[in-house]
């Protein structure tokens, strides 16, 4: 960014055969370009989330657990997280470990009106703080633009015309943006790099011009809904009362299919950064339970639902919680009042409520969902972080599908245990007690894994309805990939054939970001039975690519990534039998090999203990937990009959993990273990 090189300097250094828009040299403003990030002019497609505070109190923060979500965040492939502009500026550990290992930063001031009451007003104290938080933070290199408030309207008020105006002067070397959402600028930053020219900032309003498409989204958001809590949505109207509101599972996925001749698509530098959008599930057993009365383990809390109908004096988005009334009892004091007290259910400050995912994904009755006990309660949240990973697998493979500049997800982390978007439950934190049950960093829910597994990897291919598929590369050079898709039988018992349905496609795929799209043959579909059937796609490259040596039968095949696919939601397959599994820990903790942690799956962990698991028939959704900082190298997986799987564990303290309290706390659970179909479905949430 030296000052000395002028504006065509600037499109040649940052379109990297993207050329301007035309009239962009014109410009005043952003223009109608897309939101790109380009770092060394090279562009990046943005894979991430949100970060918002790991804890309520600071001083519970601590710089081990900030580092750890930070890894966790890079090992789930995210190269960019967006700190969320209506939490908190973070300490120095976290920047530092964004600078260490390659994770970009968009960096909201922490101002927003989400709640209406985190407004700039353009103080001198105000104004002394941005520029000081500016200045103690301009020197990470992962900070790749600073941006003036989330969800607020930057045509009016001090965002612009005070705050962002001050980060402009205290750093002229960063991109700076509007606002999260935005439709861009008017005027007074260069129209590709959006680094301030020295003009008035004028920010463009989020109203539509002229029909032209959004620059910046956040959305959509699957909510919550179905039971009464401090948040949720939808509710009835005039009555605040809660409605349950299911959505499609995109099982299979929506895809168009390709033409004949589908020639590979390249993205074009009009699309779309969707900056957030998510998915709300509860946390697992094992992170709830140690802050619930054993009498509240249930997703309803095992009582009387609360009433949660008054709007909060903050913002009528959120509702207050309280015992629900009962004519039968005084309003308060004596035994009566203590039964109301032990009335209040817990589970409605929990936040967002699991029904929708549960019904919308699995049919769960109103009985199941009002059910209570351990047993209970594991099952509902193991179904409950599995819909979650599959309602993110369906959003995150249309994004990637489409002309999608950014995807970041709503959100990375969670501020406690409770019914959030965080894909990392809640961090265990060595500065205070309080946190039992949770693990350094956050326990990684199953769909972390899987941003891990496949959904944020450089080189992505899935299949959706009617046999459609695609392949999608990020990477900034070409590659030569195979795809393989198998069908196998969800209730298979015996060791899989070697004859099973399978489709090969070698492809040539150009410097990304590009897309080539395919089909999967008529005949093979036809032989395939989707209420019985998991489709296995898995994505390959030539060993010596990527400098493996040669086995000496020519060059071997590198695995990118793998993962299953479901032809109907879960609601629809065939009953499923739970199938034995065997898990065998192999060694004692050793030094992480790449080669043992897989490829490509960001910094390579200190430790690793090598396990082995294998079923003797199907076993879908295979989910392994234990009580150990770190987390597995693959979870939520299928297992295919008598075939052993190679999992490690990894951890990155200073001494090895124990292998006695691995095998002591592993648990090891499959879709079967909690899931059975009853026949009447919910039509309502019972009160």
């Amino acid at each position: 960014r030296s000052p000395s090189r002028g504006l065509g300097d600037v499109y040649k250094r940052q379109t990297h055969g993207h050329p301007p828009p035309a009239g962009a040299a014109r410009a005043r403003g952003s223009g109608r370009a897309g939101m790109l990030l380009v770092v060394n002019g090279v562009p990046v497609i943005a894979r991430g989330a949100n970060v918002i505070p790991p804890d309520e109190l600071e001083g519970r923060w601590s710089a081990r657990g900030l580092r750890a979500l930070v890894r966790n965040a890079a090992r789930g492939r995210m190269n960019c997280l967006r700190v969320w502009g209506g939490g908190a500026y973070l300490p120095p550990a976290f920047y530092d470990a964004a600078d260490e290992l390659g994770v970009l930063l968009l960096h909201d001031l922490m101002f927003s009106t989400t709640t209406r009451t985190h407004e700039p007003h353009g103080t001198p104290l105000e104004l002394v703080e941005v520029a000081d938080a500016v200045r103690a933070r301009s020197h990470h290199p992962a900070i790749v633009g600073w941006v003036g408030c989330n969800e607020c309207d930057p045509t009016g008020g001090e965002y612009v015309r005070t705050a962002l105006s001050t980060v402009a002067r205290e750093d002229g070397s960063r991109p700076i943006w509007p606002a999260s959402p935005s439709a861009g600028w008017e005027a007074g930053v260069h129209p590709l790099s959006s680094l301030p020219n020295g003009a008035p900032l004028v920010a463009r309003s989020l109203a539509p011009l002229d029909g032209a498409r959004a620059i910046e989204i956040h959305g959509p958001y699957l909510h919550g809904s179905g039971w009464p809590a401090v948040n949720q949505v939808p509710v009835a109207p005039g009555s605040n009362e809660p409605v349950l509101a299911l959505f499609d599972p995109m099982i299979p996925l929506p895809l168009p299919a390709p033409g004949a001749d589908a020639p590979v698509v390249e993205c074009a530098t009009n699309g779309t950064f969707v900056s957030e959008f998510g998915v709300a599930a509860f946390s697992s057993f094992r992170s709830h339970a140690p802050t619930l009365r054993a009498e509240h383990w249930g997703i309803h809390g095992g009582g009387r639902a609360a009433d949660c109908t008054q709007p909060d004096r903050t913002t009528p988005f959120w509702l207050r919680c309280a015992a629900r009334a009962n004519a039968s009892e005084p309003a308060a004091g004596g035994a009566a009042g203590a039964r109301a007290e032990a009335a209040h259910n817990p589970m409605a400050e929990r936040n967002y409520p699991c029904d929708a995912l549960l019904v919308s994904f699995f049919g769960l009755s109103a009985t199941q969902l009002d059910a209570a006990g351990e047993s209970a309660f594991r099952s509902q949240l193991f179904l409950c972080g599995l819909a979650q990973a599959l309602a993110l697998h369906g959003l995150v493979s249309a994004h990637r599908s489409a002309n999608i500049f950014g995807s970041l997800i709503w959100q990375l982390n969670e501020i406690w245990p409770t019914g959030g978007w965080g894909t990392l439950e809640y961090s265990a934190t060595d500065t205070q007690p309080g946190t039992a049950g949770q693990l350094l960093g956050g326990r990684w829910k199953a769909a972390h894994h899987w941003l891990r597994q496949h959904l944020f990897a450089d080189v992505f291919a899935t299949c959706g309805r009617a046999g459609a598929c695609f392949a999608r590369t990020d990477a900034p050079a070409a590659r030569n990939v195979t795809v393989r898709v198998r069908a196998h039988d969800v209730r298979e018992c015996a060791p899989a054939r070697a004859a099973a349905p399978s489709f090969t496609l070698p492809l040539a795929l150009r410097a990304g970001p590009s897309i080539e799209r395919f089909s999967l043959p008529p005949a093979l579909l036809a032989s395939l039975e989707p209420q019985r059937t998991l489709l296995v796609v898995t994505l390959s490259a030539p060993a010596s690519a990527r400098g493996a040596a040669d086995d000496g039968a020519g060059a071997r095949e590198q695995l990118l990534s793998e993962h299953a696919l479901l032809l109907v939601p879960p609601l629809s397959l065939a009953p499923l039998s739970r199938a034995p599994i065997d898990v065998r820990v192999i060694a004692a903790a050793g030094a992480c090999e790449p080669s043992a942690y897989a490829a490509s799956g960001g910094p390579v962990p200190r430790w690793c203990v090598p396990l082995s698991v294998r079923a003797s028939c199907t076993a879908l959704f295979v989910v392994l937990s234990a009580d150990v900082d770190g987390h597995f190298s693959r979870n939520c997986i299928h297992l295919l009959p008598g075939e052993w799987t190679d999992v490690h564990f990894a951890a990155d303290g200073e001494r090895p993990p124990s292998v006695q309290a691995l095998r002591s706390s592993l648990t090891v659970e499959q879709l079967a273990d909690h899931y059975k179909r009853e026949e009447t479905a919910i039509g309502r949430v019972r009160r």
